[in-house]
């Protein structure tokens, strides 16, 4: 079983100078399990009330399942469905009049599962079609920004107190 770790490069050329911007911030691998959860972020000065967008990968990820962010306020559903050509759609909406206030907000999380599976290399990941919207459903100027998830192998690791040997190849 090949021991697999998560890096991930993010496209940030401007999104300091956008007003809204929507990225891919961070992705950590489940414990236990050849899974990785990718967060996606969204920084806004505008109350945003919905938001929706397609994400492409490398086919070898497959689709993602989704799940509501961390910042997502109470009412809120994410939903996904897969597009076809390896684009998944995602969108995020609340039936009421609660908004996404203006910060730094974790708003979805996209999962690929059975990383085990993939190959050794970079999946890049781009934002196509998406739009942010106010409590009006009037469409908000909105920055979108991908990322590269690099697969790596990763040393084997021992449990707490315990010893293990560890071959390191070399020239």
């Amino acid at each position: 079983m090949k021991r697999v770790g998560v890096l991930l490069t993010v496209f940030l050329s401007t999104i300091l100078f956008a007003q809204n911007s929507v990225s891919v911030v961070d992705a950590t691998m489940g414990v236990g399990t050849d899974a990785v959860t990718i967060a996606i972020q969204l920084d806004n000065t505008d109350l945003v009330r919905g938001f929706q967008f397609d994400i492409s990968s490398d086919p070898a990820l497959g689709d993602p399942t989704v799940s509501v962010g961390a910042d997502l306020p109470v009412g809120f559903t994410v939903i996904g469905m897969p597009l076809g050509d390896y684009l998944y759609g995602v969108m995020g909406y609340v039936m009421g009049q609660t908004d996404v206030p203006s910060g730094s907000n974790h708003i979805v999380d996209l999962t690929f599962s059975n990383l085990e599976e993939f190959a050794l290399g970079e999946y890049v990941l781009t934002f196509s079609d998406g739009t942010i919207a106010d409590g009006a459903a009037e469409s908000l100027a909105c920055e979108w920004y991908g990322g590269i998830l690099t697969i790596v192998n990763t040393p084997p690791m021992a449990n707490a107190g315990e010893d293990q040997d560890v071959t390191i190849a070399h020239d």
